[in-house]
């Protein structure tokens, strides 16, 4: 025993390391000070106070569980100037490690109690509790700097789906939080594989015109901001059981799943823009146009294809920050808009010429050749089926194709040849193929792109 141990042991003194954990002593001849803290462990989220004897001693309280786990990794600002926290955490059913962006201005509210649980974290009651876990949310965690946005497309090189998900080239994860409308989320999960598309959807549309026009518009989307173009699209137009619908999914059957994806024209126009924001530098897809009331099909090509929501006051003055975007719509009806608004004399000629009219009608409903099956109808349900079990694998090869860094889009500076063959989707629908022909040859060599007939002798 040391000389300082036996002198402890007969005045009854305790040893400094003791002293230490109990607030009192020194540690490299300076004072320390034992301070309330939080711990984040496969537990939860605990806060560990400090309480004080008569003697003046402090000693730390048992943990307080205040909720599941949480991570704090950073914080972020969104296009409107306001403030998030980035949060981390572990689904409980999935397992999945996720992310998301809490507003600051709802931390400790009964708005942000419930976005935390809505992600199905749990958050534990009593007035303590939550204050301090408002505590833990706002002051501790990383700072690491994070970008808010609510529109989905291109930013930068990273390239955001409507569910969330961020397609880069890059080894590190990009920190951007998709925070805008994910009411269609679950339809961006892809099923099945690339190979088994081709195979089931893709090929059949060599041959094919109206094939052609859904899938070149499906993938020339991303295209727009690259090509320096604007919004766009076609209205494929025929009778009803002439397989437009099937064309529809199998344009949507690039990105996600059709059945979960497809929209019809019944809307309001702030719910098309809101839903346009989150398709930005993508597909959007109308079915049944003659389900819309005549205004709103005018109003709703006008301001889609505007690219810009309507100015709208904030609650502290001014206005709010204006949402942008760009998409290729692709619509389907029994009609054109032209005939549903000829009475009102509501459809101008800058209106059809960013969503001109495609007939529906080829030789056998919309196919020019059947490759094998015995009618149209046949076709259609193989291809409707075949779009359920594989979809989602095509527009993420295609993005991971078009790396900006080295396909730069074409400018007036650009060769004549390019700038030919990237003409304005508002053109003619010869543009969307030709558009494509400046990536890559593998992605042409996978038949992503099939060998599609002339479409600027389509009838109109």
């Amino acid at each position: 025993m040391t000389d300082t141990a036996e002198k402890d042991k007969q005045t009854g003194s305790k040893p400094d390391f003791i002293k230490l954990f109990e607030g009192v002593g020194s540690m490299n001849g300076e004072s320390y000070q034992l301070k309330p803290r939080y711990e984040v462990s496969s537990n939860g989220v605990q806060y560990i106070g400090i309480t004080h004897d008569k003697d003046g001693n402090s000693r730390e309280q048992p943990p307080l569980l205040l909720a599941d786990p949480i991570e704090l990794i950073g914080r972020g600002i969104d296009e409107q100037g306001s403030h998030y926290r980035i949060i981390e955490w572990r689904d409980r059913l999935t397992r999945q490690t996720k992310q998301a962006a809490i507003p600051q201005a709802d931390i400790g509210s009964n708005a942000g109690w419930r976005q935390l649980q809505q992600y199905g974290i749990t958050i534990l009651s009593g007035r303590v509790k939550r204050e301090r876990l408002a505590d833990y949310l706002q002051n501790h965690g990383s700072n690491r700097p994070y970008t808010i946005t609510d529109r989905a497309g291109w930013h930068g090189s990273v390239y955001l789906l409507p569910n969330g998900e961020a397609i880069h080239h890059g080894k590190e994860a990009p920190r951007i939080i998709y925070n805008g409308d994910t009411s269609q989320a679950a339809a961006y999960t892809p099923a099945g594989t690339l190979e088994a598309w081709q195979q089931q959807i893709a090929r059949y549309a060599a041959g094919n015109s109206r094939l052609c026009l859904a899938l070149g518009t499906a993938l020339a989307a991303p295209l727009l901001s690259l090509l320096g173009e604007e919004s766009g699209g076609f209205h494929l137009y025929g009778d009803s059981s002439d397989g437009k619908t099937a064309a529809a999914r199998v344009a949507l059957s690039v990105w996600g799943r059709p059945s979960e994806s497809i929209m019809t024209w019944q809307g309001t126009a702030l719910a098309f823009n809101n839903t346009a924001a989150a398709r930005n530098d993508g597909l959007l897809v109308l079915d049944e146009i003659s389900q819309a009331a005549p205004k709103v099909i005018g109003n709703t090509v006008y301001s889609l294809m505007n690219g810009v929501n309507k100015a709208q006051g904030a609650k502290d003055g001014g206005n709010r920050a204006l949402t942008r975007w760009r998409v290729l719509m692709l619509s389907t009806g029994e009609k054109t808009p032209s005939s549903i608004l000829k009475a009102d004399n509501d459809w101008n000629a800058g209106q059809a010429t960013r969503l001109p009219n495609i007939r529906a009608a080829a030789q056998y409903g919309i196919y020019d050749t059947l490759h094998g099956f015995t009618d149209g109808a046949l076709l259609s349900e193989h291809l409707q089926e075949a779009a359920e079990q594989h979809h989602g694998h095509a527009g993420r090869a295609f993005i991971r194709l078009t790396d900006q860094t080295t396909h730069p889009p074409p400018s007036k500076s650009a060769s004549p040849h390019l700038r030919q063959r990237c003409p304005s989707f508002q053109d003619k629908p010869a543009a969307l193929p030709a558009a494509l022909h400046w990536l890559p040859p593998p992605w042409r060599w996978q038949h992503l792109l099939p060998a599609c007939p002339p479409v600027w002798a389509w009838p109109v």
